[in-house]
């Protein structure tokens, strides 16, 4: 017999089969991909400037190598929000390798800050090393490995 009030049959029954929507630490990644880029895009662009004056001056090598870092992560950024935006397993592990990448960029800052004793200097130890490195630890978790994530990233 027919029940005329059975919904009809989906393709998409369960709720895990549907594709999620962007989580806080996929946000927080493009927004940190976006101001990376935009830093990295006007500092090629002074490179440029530069060694279009260096070039006829003569040693122009030291300054193409440095700005050829600064493209190659221009480029992996690029890519690793373009492969997040549009949900692919390449732009999971690229967002994964950019986040690595901005915990050793601000892991390695020397520290500038003066500290009034060592219970203070301590504190600060701590916060710039322990702290950070669990919070980008989390971020990279809630990022590529939650269940949320896998649910935004599945084919």
């Amino acid at each position: 017999m027919h029940n005329p009030y059975h919904p009809p049959a989906s393709p998409a029954t369960r709720l895990d089969q549907l594709a999620g929507k962007r989580t806080l630490s996929v946000w927080l990644l493009l927004l940190a991909l976006c101001a990376t880029m935009i830093l990295l895009a006007s500092g090629i662009a002074n490179y440029v400037q530069l060694l279009l004056i260096v070039f006829w001056v003569g040693d122009y090598l030291p300054l193409l190598a440095s700005m050829s870092v600064r493209v190659a992560v221009f480029a992996l950024a690029l890519a690793a929000l373009l492969g997040t935006l549009r949900r692919r397993q390449s732009g999971r592990w690229l967002g994964i390798l950019m986040i690595c990448i901005m915990t050793a960029a601000v892991s390695y800052v020397p520290p500038t800050a003066q500290y009034a004793n060592q219970a203070h200097a301590s504190g600060g130890t701590f916060r710039s090393t322990i702290l950070l490195t669990l919070l980008m630890g989390w971020w990279i978790y809630a990022f590529g490995f939650s269940r949320k994530a896998r649910r935004y990233f599945a084919p």
